[in-house]
């Protein structure tokens, strides 16, 4: 502040007066050619700046208005900083109390606190401006989220409140990507305090945050559907509940097949599709998992019956198995029953095998039966006896081989799938004992 170095103090002027009864000439000349004469109270006549109700110079030592004293600056506050307007002084000094000796300081903007001058420091955020220099000191809020950095900066009022300011500087990342979604606070399920990211909005913290972030607990800070306890959805590759993995799919509980399964429905009366179903394995090797489904060979008038169905991964939706990727036909009997399973893989060749039971039939003896082999991949519509690429008989009348049938995994582990068939009428060992025949795979059989 530019501190004005003269004041005009007002006094009654007296002129062109003789000199009176007892006054010297002395006291009646004016030999500073101010205008004023001793006699008329000019108590320096031989400065001509000096004369009642002359410009008073402050703190200068002199006594310009020949009003007894110098005008000097208060300093109410006695912190040595002095404010205007200035007052007048009984001596010359300006060093009694509440005064300031500074002729060049009148810049402290509050006179009533000794705390408040130019020099001292400022206090950020208070409202006040402790250093007079008509401005406050606030955090830097560079991301706008109400939380400043460290950093201050001047603001143009006292308030901290206009864009980029901030009362608050307890912000751990102002600036850089996500510093609008960190901020103490941010995720109050994991703190309420805490300077912690949240960037997806969940109010969990992200375990892995940018900058100096608290880190929380949220896997996933991306997604607002996974946090800590969040509904997990298996088999979908996500963690959505934070607990470290996916959660592998099972069933629980009761429920209607209506309400969360596909519907396969057979296609011809008397069919009785799903009285037998295996999982085929990969029949046609392109990475997904197909269908077997089997009938009861029931058609009547002499057609064909169909024994099994087999259709190919992915199935999405209910279907009828008139639309099957394959149909395998057997003998019209309407006493015949067709057990289904994957073989694995037989002949080691990456396709997955068929192996379809007829414990029914008839190859060396009533009801002696026999099961079907067919090689993957296969196609169309297939007849059994003619296009299976191994049948596999029972040993005599009455035995049904092949009234269930399995793959056997590969019990001798040579890389070649083995085979597992059911005969429950064989008496070889005793009455009705019934047995299974384990066949081993191989690229060739004799």
């Amino acid at each position: 502040m530019t501190c004005p170095a003269r004041l005009l103090l007002l006094m009654a002027t007296l002129t062109g007066c003789a000199p009176r009864l007892g006054e010297s000439a002395e006291s009646t000349l004016d030999a500073d050619g101010d205008g004023w004469t001793r006699a008329e109270g000019d108590c320096d006549d031989a400065d001509p700046a000096t004369w009642p109700g002359a410009e008073e110079v402050v703190a200068d030592g002199r006594d310009q208005d020949c009003n007894g004293g110098d005008a000097c600056w208060r300093d109410s506050d006695q912190d040595g900083w002095g404010a205007a307007p200035a007052r007048a002084s009984v001596d010359l000094d300006c060093e009694d109390v509440s005064e300031s000796a500074n002729r060049d300081d009148c810049d402290d903007c509050d006179d009533q606190d000794d705390s408040v001058h130019p020099e001292a420091a400022e206090v950020i955020a208070d409202g006040r401006d402790q250093d007079c220099d008509g401005r406050e000191a606030c955090y830097q809020d560079a991301d706008g989220d109400g939380f400043g950095a460290p950093t201050t900066i001047g603001s143009a009022d006292l308030d901290c409140a206009d864009p980029g300011e901030a009362d608050d500087g307890t912000d751990c990342l102002d600036e850089g990507p996500q510093a609008a979604a960190t901020w103490p606070g941010a995720a109050p399920s994991d703190s309420a305090s805490a300077c912690m990211q949240d960037a997806d909005g969940d109010t969990w913290g992200a375990a892995v945050p940018h900058g100096a972030a608290t880190p929380g607990t949220d896997c996933d800070d991306a997604d607002p559907a996974t946090w800590p306890g969040a509904e997990e959805r298996c088999g979908d590759g996500l963690d959505q509940d934070c607990a470290g993995g996916d959660e592998r799919c099972r069933f629980s509980g009761t429920a209607a097949l209506r309400d969360l399964a596909f519907k396969l429905t057979g296609e011809d009366p008397y069919d009785c599709a799903g009285l037998n179903v295996s999982s085929a394995g990969d029949v046609d090797a392109d990475g997904r998992d197909d269908l077997l489904i089997g009938a009861a060979g029931g058609a009547q008038d002499g057609n064909a019956a169909v024994a099994a169905y087999l259709l190919y991964g992915p199935v999405t939706g209910d279907r009828s198995l008139a639309l099957a990727d394959v149909r395998l036909f057997g003998e019209d009997d309407e006493a015949a029953r067709y057990p289904v399973s994957s073989a694995g893989d037989v002949d080691a060749d990456g396709f997955g095998d068929l192996l379809i039971g007829a414990p029914y039939a008839d190859p060396v003896g009533t009801w002696s039966g026999q099961a079907f082999l067919l090689y993957g991949p296969v196609r169309g519509d297939l007849d059994l006896q003619a296009d299976a690429d191994a049948v596999l008989w029972g040993e005599a009348e009455w035995r049904m081989a092949g009234l269930d049938v399995s793959s056997a995994g590969d019990v001798d582990g040579d890389g070649f799938g083995d085979l597992l068939v059911g005969a429950p009428g064989d008496d070889q060992a005793q009455d009705r004992a019934g047995a299974a025949w384990l066949v081993l795979g191989a690229s060739a059989w004799p």
